[in-house]
């Protein structure tokens, strides 16, 4: 399943897009781009994402909003274990996330995909904004 995985972060290639395009970690996010956004936005196929992101909200019971969802992915992403953003990209904080979340098996399973629970709630907010 790891195979699954790995394709999914391949398709959606958030982390090369916001490393090549500049994205900083710390550069601040404007409350109109909060960082769960921008992730959202550099998604290379936002269309694959959002229909895995349906898949994953119809598995859980009550629906998120977009807002609870981009607070938890962005509450990931912030986390005091994780120490300060500086030097880091955005998509380098997401990827260690992601590990991390593995690593304590933290994740959801959708149709078949393995995924950490921030990847899909990542997928769940494409699929709702």
């Amino acid at each position: 399943m790891t195979m699954y995985r790995r394709s999914f972060l391949k398709m959606t290639a958030a982390f090369g897009v916001l490393m090549a395009s500049g994205v900083a970690a710390g550069s601040a996010a404007t409350p109109a781009t909060p960082m769960a956004y921008r992730l959202v936005a550099a998604l290379d196929k936002r269309a694959s994402a959002a229909a895995v992101g349906r898949a994953y909200l119809k598995s859980i019971p009550g629906e998120p909003t977009a807002r609870e969802l981009g607070a938890l992915i962005e509450s990931a992403l912030q986390g005091d274990h994780l120490g300060p953003l500086d030097g880091e990209s955005l998509g380098q904080r997401f990827a260690r996330v992601c590990r991390r979340e593995f690593e304590r098996e933290e994740v959801a399973v959708v149709d078949g995909w393995v995924l950490s629970l921030t990847e899909a709630r990542l997928c769940a907010l494409s699929a709702t904004v």
